[in-house]
């Protein structure tokens, strides 16, 4: 019988910690118009745009590697996070 690679049960409670933790939004949570006002004002896309508006709205930072998040939602107050950074902090 094959011994379960260390740390798999801590990887376990990781996962099962992040998903009690975890809240789903839907699109009608979202304010379409702050959506499309941020991103006609920085020219990216409403796709885009959507998850700076939620991001603002719940307060919370963005864990993304979209350039153009990156780029724009500092300026807009959602602290965006490169998920690269993320790295190591578990």
């Amino acid at each position: 019988m094959q011994k379960p690679r260390r740390g798999l049960n801590r990887d376990k409670g990781l996962a099962k910690n992040f998903t009690t933790r975890l809240k789903i939004y839907e699109f009608s949570d979202i304010d379409i118009e702050k959506a499309v006002t941020i991103a006609m004002d920085n020219n990216v896309t409403v796709y885009d745009a959507t998850y700076i508006a939620l991001a603002q709205s719940i307060r919370v930072a963005l864990a993304t590697e979209d350039s153009n998040i990156i780029q724009v939602a500092p300026c807009l107050k959602p602290r965006s996070l490169e998920v690269g950074a993320l790295s190591g902090c578990v």
